[in-house]
């Protein structure tokens, strides 16, 4: 029965179990089939997990952990990998640092060395590689590249695949290798699969191919923002063109936030493939997205890729509500300076204001100058009482200074002091 375990091949992520490692206290994270979300403050861990899960990734995430630099008694240097003294050691070289589990019954223990130098790698044992994407914080910028057409040559499915691998690691992994702008691989991919897909009167269509490209069109439909009214992707020989109801432009030529869309949904697209994929961990998807595409991006993730499970790493309040009935975690510092992972009931983080609040720690969606002056005015009101009179003060006294679309959350506020001081009063 075992051995017919461990031939199976783990198609999706169950759970991950993370205990006195690092900054981690002890972290238990349950996946939902479609979308994981999981927020916290900066240095809360989470793109350590993302880092873990990625480990047990087909296509590799090359990134390794620092250790803690720390003096031994006769003043030399030593590197700790973060694991707590306590933790249970499973031999003599290795410490047990944690647990993933994957959906079929799969249960992998993750330990690390004891001595290390300045960077380690962790290990996940007896780990069968899982098809899945890391999607690194870091988002590659668009740059012009001409595309010389002794370079547009047939790009079968096995070529296309290596070179995305090629590019992938090498816009990350340290090299003396010229690196070629990522949009340049798309372009001249969509080139190759144009010209030799649907073919001409002296060269027979490549089925396979047109059907990527018209897959790769639809997943730009599901993704790009709703203002751009995307209608389909235009060859102009060495160049590749998106046409909108109102224009068009370059693919060369977006805006970083367009960019950034364009290779994420390009990333998912050629793994799922060719890998196939049937998971993809994105660590801070918001970059270089204006709030609206913050929003809308996870929805129409799901749409565009129905099948994928995902796991996400975010600070956005507007991409932690952005799905209702997300299993939601943020990390919270505990009162020993230790990370401890609490799931949320995303019904209660319906709003930007209650997410911020209560999971991200933020009083306010405001200007911070902005917050500090409606404290002081509900500090300075808040031993006036309630009347009408007082509210329409409050009011107007906001107008004066700007805030007046804030007059609810001063409100609130105002009314959340005076039971504090009565409570306080009545003891």
């Amino acid at each position: 029965m075992q051995e017919t375990m461990q031939n199976m091949q783990p198609t999706k992520l169950k759970s991950l179990k993370l205990e006195q490692w690092r900054q981690f206290e002890n972290i238990e994270l349950e996946f939902s089939d479609r979308v994981t979300i999981i927020t916290g403050k900066n240095g809360s861990g989470k793109t350590s997990i993302g880092s873990v899960l990625a480990k047990t990734f087909s296509l590799e995430w090359p990134l390794k952990f620092v250790s803690s630099p720390e003096l031994n008694q006769d003043g030399g240097v030593i590197y700790k990998t973060s694991a707590n003294s306590s933790v249970e050691e499973i031999s003599n070289s290795r410490s047990y640092i944690g647990e993933l589990a994957y959906i079929g019954g799969f249960t992998r223990r993750i330990t690390t060395d004891i001595k290390v130098d300045g960077e380690y790698s962790i290990l996940i044992e007896h780990a069968s590689p899982i098809h899945g994407l890391y999607v690194p914080a870091h988002r590659p910028q668009f740059r012009y590249m001409k595309i010389g057409t002794t370079r547009l040559g047939l790009q079968l499915p096995e070529g296309i695949y290596a070179n995305y691998q090629n590019s992938y690691r090498a816009e990350y992994i340290p090299t003396n290798t010229p690196k070629v702008p990522s949009n340049s691989i798309i372009k001249e991919t969509l080139l190759s699969w144009a010209i030799f897909g649907y073919g001409n009167k002296v060269m027979r269509p490549n089925v396979q191919l047109s059907e990527l490209y018209e897959g790769f069109e639809a997943v730009l439909r599901h993704l790009l923002p709703e203002h751009l009214r995307f209608e389909k992707l235009e060859i102009r020989s060495p160049e590749v063109v998106l046409k909108t109801e109102f224009g068009e432009f370059s693919l060369d030529a977006v805006s970083g936030g367009i960019g950034s869309t364009i290779e994420l949904g390009w990333q998912i697209f050629i793994n799922r493939f060719f890998d196939k994929v049937s998971v993809v961990v994105i660590d801070e998807p918001e970059n270089h997205l204006h709030p609206e595409m913050q929003q809308q991006l996870l929805p129409k993730l799901l749409q565009a890729f129905p099948e994928i499970q995902f796991v996400i790493a975010t600070h956005s309040p507007l991409i932690v509500t952005s799905i209702e009935g997300a299993r939601i975690y943020v990390l919270d510092f505990g009162f020993n300076g230790r990370v401890r992972s609490k799931l949320v009931d995303s019904s209660n983080a319906g709003t930007v204001n209650e997410t911020l609040r209560d999971i991200l720690g933020l009083p306010f969606t405001m200007p911070i100058w902005a917050a500090a002056k409606i404290q002081a005015i509900v500090d300075r009101r808040s031993t006036e009482g309630f009347s009408e009179e007082i509210f329409e003060s409050l009011r107007n006294e906001l107008v004066e200074v700007g805030l007046e679309e804030y007059a609810p959350t001063a409100i609130s506020d105002l009314l959340e002091e005076f039971h504090k001081s009565r409570s306080s009063g009545d003891k």
